[in-house]
């Protein structure tokens, strides 16, 4: 294999959404091909493509927050080249590419998914590259999340920190009444830690 991790042009920005992610994420949890334009257009999203000997065989979108925070919003693999170690691949790729930041993970909660199995395989491969799992959930549209991070140094981040740089991303992305109908964040207030309660989290 000769693989190279790169910024993809247009075209094959294309091919990823509607051959890759369009086959591998629910209507629901699917941004418009449009919106993530306008979003990488705007510097608030990277999408990040690997290619085996120029073939396109991946893909990691990544939703930037503020600085120095963003969220993995999309990793795929094209369904042939499935099963070959190229998720975790992508996934050190993209930290050689943010070094300094902390990358934030959302993956619905095993419990409530429609596929739990699914749902804990992809905790558990997240887990092993190096994820660390915070302590809350989210409900984004009906959806429950666990959240998890990456960080520089792999250092532990205290949850009030996570929640706070992880609320931001949809407050500053919707509307004040879009983010009240449809983001539950954290799912469960009662659950947070005293610190976090007192820095005016809850």
């Amino acid at each position: 294999m000769n693989l190279e991790f790169k910024s993809p042009s247009e075209q094959d920005l294309k091919t990823a959404y509607e051959r890759d992610l369009k086959i591998s994420f629910p209507p629901s949890e699917l941004k418009a091909l449009c919106h993530i334009i306008a979003a990488r257009d705007a510097g608030k999203y990277q999408p990040w493509c690997l290619y085996d000997d120029n073939i396109l065989i991946g893909e990691c979108f990544l939703w930037s927050g503020n600085p120095g925070f963003v969220l993995l919003d999309y990793l795929c693999v094209t369904p042939d080249r499935r099963n070959d170690g190229l998720g975790g691949v992508m996934l050190s790729r993209m930290r050689e590419k943010l070094p300094d930041d902390i990358i934030l993970c959302e993956t619905e909660t095993p419990t409530h998914a429609d596929d739990p199995e699914m749902a804990k395989r992809r905790v558990g491969f997240y887990r092993r590259h190096g994820a660390k799992l915070s302590g809350f959930e989210a409900e984004i549209v009906g959806v429950r999340y666990q959240i998890l991070y990456w960080s520089p140094g792999d250092k532990i981040i205290q949850d009030n920190i996570i929640l706070k740089e992880y609320m931001a991303l949809y407050q500053n992305a919707l509307t004040p009444e879009t983010y009240r109908r449809y983001c539950r964040i954290p799912r469960n207030p009662d659950s947070l830690s005293s610190e976090a309660v007192s820095m005016g989290i809850k």
